[in-house]
């Protein structure tokens, strides 16, 4: 009896979900295209294909493929017959061909639907399989709504070759399961690059087969479960079982898996700051002598005072650029990194080194004597130099992010711009090739919505400024431009749950900002799409946020008088709020203009509404007055 009971409160639940979010959508006998990212070029001829009465199947006279590929793709079209709301039937058959095209380039494809055959044209595995993700989300539109998938054609291709995703394992590790998921996530809206942050100082996450204590002592800390940097250092007789890291055998099944679905992986190592874990498994490499341990979380560096001087470090969290021995390691690391990945490119770190001890080692004194070094910056860019030289030697390019711009000598080395886009300004300028990926538009461990509301973080990012992020930057050599990425740091994010929910919807804004070209972006179009994309998570059982309909609330200041300003990210909503601090619903007062804000006022709550409608979109936002005084507008 209980198991009905509980089976039937999940398929309310499961009910409710769809109810609630097709209330946001407008329903249409003709399917309204939801694709994101959006494509090219879409022609819809004047019929329609129904499709609800049929079965994909993938044409058997298939191209010579790989046979893990076609594989890999037979799956796909199965995923399409087991949707749950496609009742597919045996009799009527939809052929999924594909078809060569050489001329186009490589992620280029066209998707042709007519009648009952579906053609994919592409000239690699690449453009077949974008074909094929496009696909998958026109029949979970078209099945969700009800709708037919009309007769069309779709030329797509990309605009950056370089569309990349950032996923930071050290300060909380996630494991290769959990790197499987993610990569099938970011496929779905044609990323092509992951980039893996295996190493910090909150742990070494992969197997170095010459360097076994890199693994033994590296990849483990003393747990916190608590907020980061909200503890003290762990103290040395605490057990460390916090951790884990991946075997050589999980890294070459991650880099197959990958491949077949067009992601490239871009292993990082990161010196030579970020490198307590490093040193915790052999101090010998530090220039400090000391008993390190990995780091659990707490500070290591001293913000407060790194404002007015270069870092300044609790801890010596480097590499010591003066030690032979530390060359000889990284020679020993990189060797290896480049046997397991086959990327041409190999990141190296190289942010945000603290430099205050190696200002008092008499062996890095010695080092700027003998090579004419005149500042510690220049100390960075020697080892940085060497390091380049390790990488070159093993047949990879080096990229790093923007600190590495200093004093650089390589022509082949890429920068990865972080600091805003100037780094990558500059570097176009001296004709290196250019990742932009700024914290102002792609850092997605940022809070995305009502600070009050949401994890804390220490800054904010709307989906809108996602949306608007566009690699190309006024003042560069574009020419240079190689693409862009969003970055996921996890100091503040603990597991699968709370990563999926900071990702999307907002990695879904950076697809499209990478891989369409701008005169087919419209913002208000694409938000009217993501209530589809929402269920398609939900049916994978995949988290994510909906602050994009969090309103946006400040103050404005008239002579003595305070006024309440509500700014919305999208046109659905209307929004209704209280000042008694009682619970606004759909009949209090609705925003419209600026609202004057007694001396009496304690309080403000807020919350939007579908416009037109009695469904519920935002959170409830509770705002003290006194929060409200911090955002008078200027």
């Amino acid at each position: 009896m209980m198991r009905k009971l509980s089976t039937k409160n999940s398929l309310f639940k499961t009910i409710w979900v769809v109810f609630f979010f097709l209330c946001i959508y407008n329903n249409a006998k003709t399917q309204k295209l939801t694709i994101i990212p959006e494509p090219k070029y879409i022609q819809i001829f004047n019929d329609s294909l129904a499709f609800s009465n049929g079965r994909f199947i993938l044409d058997k006279n298939i191209l010579n493929l790989d046979n893990k590929f076609i594989e890999m793709c037979q799956n796909l079209i199965e995923d399409l017959n087991k949707q749950s709301y496609l009742k597919a039937s045996n009799k009527k058959q939809l052929l999924v061909h594909f078809e060569a095209q050489n001329s186009f380039q490589p992620e280029q494809y066209q998707l042709l639907i007519k009648e009952h055959n579906i053609k994919i044209f592409a000239s690699s595995q690449s453009g077949y399989f974008y074909g094929l993700q496009t696909l998958k989300q026109m029949v979970f539109n078209a099945t969700l709504h009800n709708q037919k998938i009309p007769n069309l054609q779709i030329d797509d291709q990309p605009q950056f070759g370089w569309r990349g995703l950032m996923l930071d394992i050290s300060r909380h590790y996630f494991d290769k399961k959990q790197i499987l998921q993610f990569i099938d996530n970011m496929v779905g809206y044609k990323y092509n690059i992951l980039h893996l942050h295996l190493t910090d100082d909150e742990g070494w996450r992969i197997e170095i087969k010459s360097l076994p204590k890199l693994t033994e002592v590296g990849a483990w800390r003393a747990n916190r479960i608590g907020k980061w940097a909200n503890t003290l250092p762990a103290l040395s007789y605490e057990p460390k079982n916090y951790g884990g890291f991946l075997t050589q055998n999980d890294i070459k099944e991650i880099v197959a898996y990958a491949g077949l679905r067009n992601v490239q992986i871009l292993p990082e190592i990161d010196v030579p700051g970020h490198s307590m874990a490093l040193v915790s498994a052999y101090p010998e490499l530090s220039g400090t002598p000391s008993c390190f341990q990995v780091s659990n979380g707490a500070p290591v560096v001293d913000w407060e005072k790194s404002k007015a001087h270069h870092l300044i470090a609790f801890y010596n969290n480097t590499v010591s650029p003066a030690k032979p021995i530390v060359y000889e390691y990284l020679d020993k690391i990189f060797s290896e990194i480049a046997e397991l990945f086959p990327f041409p490119y190999i990141h190296i770190g190289g942010d945000e080194c603290p430099k205050n001890f190696w200002e008092n080692d008499p062996a890095v004194q010695k080092l700027m004597q003998d090579n004419q070094l005149k500042t510690m910056d220049d100390v960075q860019s020697y080892f940085t130099q060497k390091v380049i030289k390790i990488i070159n030697s093993k047949g990879k390019k080096a990229i790093g992010w923007d600190e590495i711009l200093a004093e650089n000598k390589d022509t082949t080395v890429a920068i990865m711009s972080w600091r805003g886009t100037q780094g990558g300004i500059d570097a176009s300028k001296q004709k290196l090739k250019v990742v932009m990926s700024p914290t102002t538009f792609a850092y997605l461990d940022y809070y995305q919505g009502e600070k009050l509301t949401e994890p804390s973080v220490y800054k904010g990012l709307r989906m809108k400024t996602c949306y608007a992020f566009n690699p190309f930057t006024e003042g560069a050599d574009n020419s240079y431009i190689i693409g862009g990425q969003a970055n996921i740091w996890t100091e503040q994010i603990q597991n699968t749950r709370s990563l999926d929910y900071m990702v999307w919807p907002r990695a879904m804004a950076i697809s499209e900002a990478l891989w369409t070209n701008l005169d087919k972006k419209n913002w208000e179009q694409f938000t009217d799409k993501i209530p589809t994309h929402f269920l398609m998570l939900k049916e994978k059982n995949i988290n994510f946020s909906t602050a994009m309909y969090d309103p946006i609330v400040s103050a404005m200041q008239r002579e003595d008088s305070l006024f309440l300003v509500i700014e919305n990210e999208t046109l659905h909503t209307d929004v209704y709020y209280s000042l008694d601090g009682s619970l606004p619903d759909n009949y209090y007062p609705k925003y419209t203009q600026l609202v004057y804000l007694p001396d009496d006022v304690s309080t403000v709550k807020i919350i939007a509404y579908k416009k037109g409608t009695i469904h519920v979109l935002s959170k409830l936002l509770t705002i003290p007055i006194e929060e409200l005084k911090t955002r008078i507008q200027k």
